[in-house]
């Protein structure tokens, strides 16, 4: 139904003013005078920043989702993006646990109170995955597959290719946007670099090969493929981000603007 769709376009909104709100609040304060001019940042303002960029993108999402077939849920959606999201970041760090537990040792240097800690790779590969954060496109990837099935009514809303990816590209806007109020808090200068869709794209991939593999249209072995195609373009842009900027430009471009075509003709079938 319409009003499906149009409730959860109102809770958006309706966060996204509040957001607006609370920037109007806790917006940036200049300090101090000439050379000694600090800038005072409020966690309340990345905070704010990073849900309207969500926000304004489920919002386009769910406008773009045909729904004729009468298949949208605004609660499902509000857990897929919210829950899912949330859930998503947690598995995440875990995994990045076993993989530092897995990939690295910690050699003891110095003494007495001049003692530190050195981290070495177990691997050349295991520090060039690191170095280059390549490392995130299979430990977020699949952060996010199991924060979807983890989740029993969003695991059983997903009925086939279109619902699938709706549902994680959701996930993935949860996750990016909880990924951006820490990024902002450190690189305050990266807010606009980080308004791009590329989490949602990386997950769009493998979303609509989930439904599929749901619905029995592909098997186990050809989901995992699409698993590992969204994996590899998620460490690709890390990857080129880290050593290859001209490259990543392009990728950037690419996947920006691509991606949501991407999106859009998958889930505005009519």
């Amino acid at each position: 139904m319409r009003s499906r769709k149009s409730s959860f376009i109102i809770f958006q909104i309706i966060f996204i003013l509040i957001s607006f709100t609370l920037i109007a609040f806790f917006h940036p304060v200049e300090r101090g005078w000439w050379i000694f001019k600090k800038t005072k940042y409020y966690e309340a303002y990345f905070v704010a920043i990073a849900f309207i960029i969500a926000s304004s993108y489920t919002i386009l999402l769910t406008l773009w989702y045909d729904n004729s077939d009468n298949s949208f849920n605004s609660k499902i959606s509000a857990k897929a993006l919210l829950l899912c999201g949330t859930l998503s970041i947690t598995v995440c760090q875990l995994l990045y646990r076993l993989w530092d537990i897995i990939g690295f040792y910690e050699v003891e240097r110095g003494w007495w109170i001049f003692k530190w800690k050195e981290k070495f790779s177990r691997d050349p590969i295991f520090g060039l995955l690191e170095d280059s954060g390549a490392i995130a496109g299979p430990v977020e990837e699949m952060a996010k597959l199991i924060a979807v099935l983890l989740v029993p009514s969003v695991r059983k809303s997903i009925k086939d290719s279109k619902s699938g990816l709706f549902i994680v590209v959701l996930c993935a806007f949860g996750f990016a946007m909880i990924e951006n109020i820490e990024y902002f808090s450190f690189y305050k200068e990266i807010l606009l670099k980080r308004a791009n869709p590329a989490h949602a794209v990386f997950s769009a991939i493998w979303g609509k090969a989930l439904g599929k593999w749901f619905n029995k249209q592909i098997s186990f072995k050809k989901f995992l493929k699409y698993l590992f195609y969204g994996m590899a373009l998620h460490a690709a842009w890390n990857y080129f981000a880290s050593f290859h900027v001209i490259l990543f430009c392009i990728l950037f471009t690419i996947v920006s603007f691509y991606g949501l075509f991407f999106i859009k003709k998958e889930i505005c079938t009519t």
